[in-house]
């Protein structure tokens, strides 16, 4: 059941992104784009989820580190995929 928890804090911290970067104008509205966003804010929050529980975080905090991952991981895939353009 955390890990339903984790995820749907991963998808919060994804959809806050998403929700910013269009309301920004940096990004136009396309559902593949945002399935794409939102998955990839998923697998970070995952990963940064699992390392708090493996660090031996209480279940409030791996929460937590989930949506902070789901926000900020994405936004480090764009930065990389800006690297890797240039």
């Amino acid at each position: 059941m955390k890990e339903l928890y984790l995820i749907l804090a991963a998808l919060c911290g994804g959809v806050v992104d998403y929700a910013n970067q269009i309301y920004s104008g940096d990004k136009a509205f396309s559902v593949m784009s945002m399935l794409i966003h939102l998955l990839s804010a998923v697998f970070f929050g995952w990963v940064v989820g699992t390392a708090a529980s493996g660090f031996g975080y209480g279940e409030d905090i791996i929460r937590g580190a989930g949506g902070l991952g789901g926000f900020l991981g994405v936004r480090v895939a764009d930065i990389l995929t800006i690297r890797l353009k240039k």
